[in-house]
């Protein structure tokens, strides 16, 4: 015969059991439907949807923007004659009270904006209507330091706050040192892009001839999908078409000595990575030209290595990146 208090447990447990059991029935369905979500079934790739089109519409409205506009003035010395820019009052002061322009040499001077604007790795950002310079935070050498140093920026977030790199204040100290420092801004640094819309925007916003003095270029770009097999299911940026735009703009910087492209991709058609290789062949980097893949070629050194004969570029992996 059980004791009163062993039916008094009995009786209050099967009574909170009874209680909680409905809510356990609800965890069990929400947890089934979590899981649902959290793996879905991938059944190829899907048309375009509503927020693709609204991505679509908020760049051509940023496209605007960046469209090329003529110069009300000019900023580098020696100033256009006054009948060829009518209506225009363009005078510069002589800065004969500088010691700085006075006192020391064209020579001198040019080494001191050398020290103060070179061999710097500056991110070009895009935000809303506008791009920046951000300067990079990581100087280590490994793939993921875009990620690190420019998170933010790395598919080209226009909402996003970016802090300077600095560089243009002393360009805006007065014209005679615009004039002399402007070409060593462009020409002596290593300029990233995380996005191929801000890559081409930055090729019409300054003029052709400082984007020409570029000397070294670095690009990161993800491609959302196989560009080469079926162009319904790719819009821009992430189409055949922005990317060849991007790859005729690097062909036709005369300057350009240092280029690096880091890749990245979800699986692609062999006949597709072998077209993304080919659309490079017209870029011509003087010195360096390095791309970065995620694909690794089986026998890359034994059945690859005649596709890849003549071509520009060395081909890395992911994986033979130091760590």
């Amino acid at each position: 015969m059980p004791s009163l208090r062993v039916i008094i447990d009995l009786i209050v447990s099967t009574i909170i059991d009874a209680v909680w059991r409905p809510f356990d029935f609800v965890d069990e369905r929400l947890n089934q439907r979590q899981r649902k979500k959290r793996e879905p079934l991938y059944d190829g790739p899907s048309p375009v949807q509503r927020s693709d089109f609204n991505y679509l519409n908020l760049r051509r409205q940023e496209a605007a923007h960046f469209q090329p506009k003529p110069r009300s003035r000019s900023l580098t010395l020696p100033l256009p004659p006054s009948s060829i820019t009518p209506g225009t009052k363009q005078r510069t002061l002589a800065q004969t009270k500088s010691t700085l322009i006075t006192k020391l040499s064209t020579e001198i001077r040019l080494i001191i904006w050398e020290y103060a604007l070179t061999d710097k790795m500056v991110h070009i950002t895009q935000e809303r209507k506008k791009l920046l310079n951000k300067p990079c935070i990581d100087t280590s050498d490994t793939v993921e330091r875009h990620l690190d140093c420019c998170c933010a920026s790395a598919y080209g977030d226009i909402w996003s706050e970016q802090n300077s790199a600095k560089l243009l204040p002393l360009l805006r100290t007065c014209r005679l040192v615009y004039s002399e420092a402007v070409d060593i801004l462009y020409s002596r640094n290593t300029f990233r892009f995380e996005h191929l819309d801000t890559f081409i925007h930055f090729s019409t916003v300054i003029l052709p001839s400082r984007f020409n003095s570029i000397r070294s270029l670095q690009i990161y770009w993800y491609f959302k999908r196989d560009i080469y097999l079926n162009s319904s299911f790719s819009y821009p940026p992430y189409d055949k078409a922005t990317w060849e735009k991007a790859c005729s703009i690097l062909a036709n910087i005369d300057a350009l000595r240092y280029l690096t492209l880091t890749l990245g991709a979800r699986s692609w058609h062999q006949t597709s990575k072998d077209k993304l290789l080919q659309s490079l062949m017209q870029i011509q980097p003087r010195k360096r030209f390095e791309v970065t893949v995620p694909w690794v070629w089986p026998g890359l050194e034994e059945v690859e290595r005649e596709k890849l004969e003549g071509m520009p570029f060395t081909i890395l992996h992911m994986s033979d990146l130091p760590a």
